[in-house]
């Protein structure tokens, strides 16, 4: 029998991310929450939750269910360079919970042979299950939360200048840091090319076909590196 979304543990769930209550919440995305798994025995584990209820995939609208993959592997990649692993594992179940809803497991060369070629679920729950320090769960979120939003600017908050708002801000941090020099990259097609010109940033050169775009293809990543604080004087 289909579950409501009035029944449904995850939807239930968002009532606390709303309110400002969830203590695991890494970042909300168009489409999606992303959220700290219990099970940091697998350091990195993150569950990306879809914001509409649906039991299937083929359930939602299309261009949520791609803005949703996109997501996916917008958050895969983010945790990827966070914690650097062996292997990613993916997971779409929903047995427990009937919510779209995604598992991202690193693996890691330090796992037992015979447990690391085989699913986490065969891990017993109480290994599988670790928390972590609190000082320690902040600081990988926001080395989390950090590579995320790097790679994800949401549509909604575009055109308003955010964007350069922000630019302006990690300047200012780099320089109170003592930086000289900051350097950086964007997508050749549908990039930031055009803010990042306007505040000054000096173009290298382009790597061609090293980019994936979400829409499929390769296209060039252009490399920019600005001089700032006493250095740019």
């Amino acid at each position: 029998m289909p579950q409501s979304e009035k029944q449904c543990g995850i939807c239930a769930g968002f009532e606390n991310i709303r309110a400002g209550k969830a203590l695991n919440l890494i970042a909300e995305l168009d489409n999606s929450y992303v959220v700290l798994g219990d099970a940091q025995l697998y350091r990195g584990y993150c569950i990306l939750l879809a914001k509409h209820h649906a039991q299937e995939l083929f359930e939602l609208p299309r261009e949520e269910a791609r803005g949703l993959a996109d997501e996916l592997r917008c958050v895969a990649q983010a945790i990827w360079n966070a914690v650097k692993p062996l292997k990613l594992n993916y997971e779409c179940l929903g047995n427990l919970e009937p919510h779209v809803h995604w598992h991202v497991f690193p693996r890691y060369e330090t796992e037992e042979e015979k447990l690391r070629r085989a699913p986490v679920w065969e891990r017993p729950a109480s290994e599988r299950m670790r928390n972590l320090e609190e000082h320690d769960q902040r600081a990988l979120m926001a080395s989390l939360r950090a590579e995320i939003v790097k790679l994800m600017t949401r549509v909604s908050r575009r055109g308003r200048g955010v964007a350069r708002s922000l630019m302006l801000e990690a300047e200012r941090i780099a320089v109170e840091r003592a930086r000289t020099l900051l350097v950086l990259d964007t997508a050749e097609d549908g990039g930031a090319a055009r803010l990042y010109e306007r505040l000054g940033y000096r173009r290298v050169g382009v790597i061609p076909d090293y980019a994936f775009k979400p829409q499929g293809g390769l296209t060039g990543t252009i490399i920019y590196f600005k001089s700032i604080g006493p250095a740019a004087s």
